[in-house]
């Protein structure tokens, strides 16, 4: 057999389960070291029976051991001897390494991939700016030979330029308008009586149109200096005219010839083009994985860091602990008590402790779980020993009173039972039930005391509202008596004043009958006056 292999399989056996993971590197491991799969199977299958059967007759020997000691269990001494540091540090990186490993080739990979794809990107734009000087260069030679065909604008207006610099003394005494390079401006002929001919409507010419048109210099109004003048410039524009070259078979040739060439530079640029975008949408995909993998890669490097190597240990290490609660099932099935209560006792005990083994083994588990992620702390392996002393502490109870009973020691076993009976252990299902009605009822009680006192608070609120209103009512009552009375003072002053008023009026009847008479006497000897005074008038007049 293969030692090396072995020893492998030993370090993966060490909590007695061999995980798909694990096999697979096993087999990738026997094939290193030249072992046949078929081999490597047998030795791996050979190994887990001998684990377990080992296990197993350990179980069975603690069992015998302990069955009806007089003592408290140690489970320090059941506890396994601690793995090298050296093997735990190959438990706890196996699997991250392989994923590292795994992820850094494939980071190499995409990188390189990265630089070829950068690299032809640089070569499709070195193409595509070749291609484009070609495109260039084959445009301006195909406008060459088509501007070959055409009346060369530029050079009649750079010559007609040179010309009027030369001979724009001439224009005296003509009838041409504002003369220069671009333009000509005449007037045509109009005939008067007697044949007489004078300027008519002004035209605008460009040059080359005037000339293209064959325009008859007779229709229009023109000096013998104008008509020398325009025959120069013809002159220069037919020897203009002459250069252009007409097209032949050997031209259409060569600009069909030269139109597929850049038919094919187009069609090649596209290609180019398209190239280097599929080319960018690959680069931009490999840099989103890239950056996937340097994350997954400094998660895991993360994961496997001295501190979290240290919590690791501690949990491999320390978590373990030989579960009792099949032995305690083991020690009820040949107990040889009458007393059914005491019975009863120890396996709802027993219950109570199935059910704080699993908690504990989902709570190593989790632990587990948050060592995987970078998440396990120091607390949190505090709080998982403890959790194990208490399972520990439980184990021993279970023990002391179990002993206690086979050696009719009462009353060790009643001290036990009274420490446990705080933790509701041993009460049946209806006495929890009415615990819990009890408790629900209490919160209720609680509920209602609170509200009670909120009430109370209310009312002794209200009580100082109505000591303030009955406080109120009395000053009211004391300013309606006032009020009364000053009312009932008002009411004899305006008896009085009625009285007087009542006196005044007589008076005042007096006064206005005499004031009547007065004024009857006063209106007569008004009149007569008046009387008298028109009497007089008139005869004065």
């Amino acid at each position: 057999m293969n030692e090396n292999l072995i020893k492998f399989i030993d370090i993966c056996l060490v909590d007695g389960i061999i995980t798909e993971k694990e096999r697979k590197v096993i087999f990738r491991k026997s094939k290193e070291l030249g072992v046949p799969e078929d081999e490597c199977e047998i030795i791996l299958e050979g190994m887990i029976m001998k684990y377990h059967n080992s296990v197993k007759h350990q179980k069975e020997s603690i069992i015998k051991e302990n069955s009806f000691k007089d003592e408290i269990l140690d489970l320090e001494d059941l506890e396994i001897e601690e793995t090298p540091d050296k093997h735990l540090k190959k438990i706890f990186e196996s699997k991250h390494l392989d994923i590292l490993n795994i992820h850094k080739i494939k980071r190499n990979q995409i990188q390189d991939d990265l630089d070829f794809m950068n690299k032809e990107l640089n070569s499709f734009d070195e193409e595509l700016k070749k291609n484009w000087t070609k495109i260039w260069d084959k445009q301006k030679f195909i406008n060459k030979l088509w501007d070959n065909t055409k009346f060369n604008i530029e050079k009649f207006e750079d010559e007609l330029r040179k010309y009027l610099e030369i001979n724009l003394t001439q224009k005296e005494n003509s009838y041409i308008k504002n003369l220069d390079e671009s333009k000509l401006n005449i007037y045509e002929i109009k005939k008067g009586f007697f044949g007489k001919k004078d300027k008519g409507e002004l035209k605008t010419f460009n040059w080359i149109e005037f000339f293209k048109s064959s325009v008859s210099y007779s229709d229009y109004f023109l000096s013998e200096n104008d008509l020398k003048l325009l025959n120069d410039i013809k002159y220069i524009y037919n020897k203009q005219l002459e250069q252009v070259k007409k097209p032949d078979i050997d031209f259409n040739k060569k600009i069909k010839t030269n139109e597929r060439v850049l038919k094919k530079l187009f069609e090649k640029k596209k290609q180019f083009t398209l190239k280097e975008e599929e080319t960018k949408e690959r680069i931009k995909k490999s840099k989103n994985h890239l950056k996937e993998l340097d994350d997954e890669i400094e998660y895991h490097e993360r994961v496997i860091n001295s501190n979290n190597f240290l919590l690791f240990k501690k949990l491999y290490n320390d978590s373990p602990i030989l579960f009792q609660s099949k032995i305690f099932s083991k020690y009820l099935q040949v107990i040889d008590i009458k007393n059914d209560k005491q019975i009863e006792n120890l396996s709802r005990f027993l219950k109570f402790i199935i059910k704080k083994e699993k908690e504990y083994s989902n709570k190593i588990s989790y632990s587990f779980e948050k060592l995987e992620i970078g998440k396990l702390t120091l607390d949190d392996t505090d709080k998982l020993f403890s959790t194990k002393n208490n399972l520990k502490l439980f184990y021993n109870s279970f023990h002391i009173m179990y002993q206690s009973l086979v050696s009719n020691k009462m009353g060790l076993y009643m001290k036990v039972y009274i420490e446990l009976e705080r933790l509701g252990i041993f009460s049946t299902f209806f006495e929890k039930s009415i615990l819990n009605n009890l408790n629900q009822i209490n919160r209720q009680l609680k509920q209602l005391d609170s509200t009670l006192e909120i009430v109370c608070s209310e009312m002794s609120q209200n009580n100082n509202y109505l000591n303030l209103l009955n406080t109120r009512m009395y000053d009211l009552k004391l300013s309606v008596d006032e009020t009364n009375i000053n009312l009932t003072d008002m009411s004899t002053s305006i008896n009085e004043g009625n009285n007087l008023l009542k006196e005044g009026n007589d008076l005042l009847e007096g006064i206005n009958s005499s004031m009547g008479l007065n004024n009857l006497l006063t209106g007569i000897q008004t009149y007569q006056l008046y009387k008298i005074n028109s009497n007089t008038k008139s005869l004065r007049s």
